[in-house]
């Protein structure tokens, strides 16, 4: 937690729309309450922000819709050692919190 997760997200978004010439209107939160938020990125460029934190088993993530909802998009997903068996083609980027000394 605190690790710079949504914020890694926030920037990555923007950068895509940027670079397609497209504003996201609305704020780029964390999808903690939401669990998915959505964004259009321009140019066919969909990015599905995903947060699993509260899901405990995979029968809930199917429940939200998951594995449809991410179809043909780009995803970013926080916490996903809860669906990595199933989630065979991703790259993973791990986010490690500095402790202070």
């Amino acid at each position: 937690m605190g690790s710079g997760k949504t914020t890694f997200a926030r920037f990555f978004i923007q950068e895509v729309a940027r670079i397609n010439k497209k504003k996201i209107k609305e704020p780029i939160t964390s999808p903690t309450y939401n669990l998915i938020n959505n964004y259009n990125c321009g140019n066919n460029i969909n990015i599905c922000h995903v947060d699993l934190y509260r899901m405990k088993t995979i029968k809930e993530i199917e429940k939200i819709g998951l594995f449809e909802e991410i179809e043909n998009k780009i995803v970013l997903i926080e916490w996903p050692e809860k669906v990595e068996k199933i989630l065979k083609k991703r790259i993973d980027i791990s986010f490690i919190k500095k402790q202070n000394k």
